[in-house]
């Protein structure tokens, strides 16, 4: 998904020297190129290592059990059961 943001220009890559850059109202927080690189790097390995169909989730029920499981991790951390920042 973040892939298709930073495709989407939605999100930008930027040096560590321009991370500190004030947001404009509504614009999404810009990643690090090197960090970027690197988790493209990451991930390319992990398909590798377990082959792209091994990687879930498959459905949509899938997705909203992870979803859910991730709430449940915030709202033990203290964050608002109706936070759905995850």
């Amino acid at each position: 998904m973040r892939a298709d943001s930073i495709r989407k220009r939605k999100v930008k890559l930027v040096r560590k020297e321009d991370t500190d850059t004030p947001l404009k109202r509504g614009e999404y927080r810009p990643i690090q190129s090197d960090i970027w690189k690197g988790a493209v790097k990451a991930a390319k390995e992990v398909e590798r290592r377990f082959g792209k169909k091994n990687l879930g989730p498959y459905t949509d029920f899938e997705w909203g059990m992870l979803t859910g499981k991730q709430s449940v991790i915030r709202w033990v951390l203290g964050y608002e059961w109706d936070m759905l920042d995850t």
